[in-house]
């Protein structure tokens, strides 16, 4: 008496492959529609997916369980997804905030400089028009304004 499924057919039909699975003790012959061509996997393979299509039609708490666990894993996954994507967006904001603080240090620091740049060239021409314009009172009381920048004598 063997008490062993072998496969006695498998056929393709519209996408499905129609797998036939055969016991001799106790007499079992069972038929079910796998999706897609199957043909490619081992008569091993063929029977157990026959098998847990049964399973899931005579008891489906298992599977029922098991989906239900994926449906859980899937739920705190969406969770941290969710979580992520607030952190990302709390990192985003704070990062914009502070390209936009850089970006104004960097502008008044550049329109210091160029005040400073503008005082400078300032006291330059100041510094520039005392030398030229100083000049030595002589003991008669005229002004003699050197051109050569000598010092003028009396």
């Amino acid at each position: 008496m063997e008490n062993k499924y072998t496969v006695t057919g498998k056929v393709v039909k519209l996408n499905v492959t129609e797998v036939s699975i055969y016991r001799e003790y106790p007499y079992t012959y069972i038929t079910r529609s796998l999706a897609g061509n199957q043909l490619n996997k081992s008569d091993e393979e063929l029977i157990q997916a026959v098998l847990e299509i049964m399973n899931i039609e005579f008891d489906p708490t298992n599977t029922i369980a098991k989906l239900t666990a994926l449906s859980n894993e899937v739920k705190e996954n969406l969770a941290q997804v969710k979580e992520l994507g607030e952190h990302t967006k709390k990192n985003s904001e704070t990062t914009q905030q502070s390209l936009f603080e850089l970006t104004e240090q960097v502008f008044n620091l550049s329109a210091e400089v160029e005040a400073l740049k503008g005082s400078h060239e300032t006291e330059e021409e100041h510094h520039e028009s005392t030398e030229e314009t100083h000049s030595e009172t002589s003991s008669t009381g005229t002004t003699n304004t050197p051109t050569d920048g000598t010092i003028a004598g009396n």
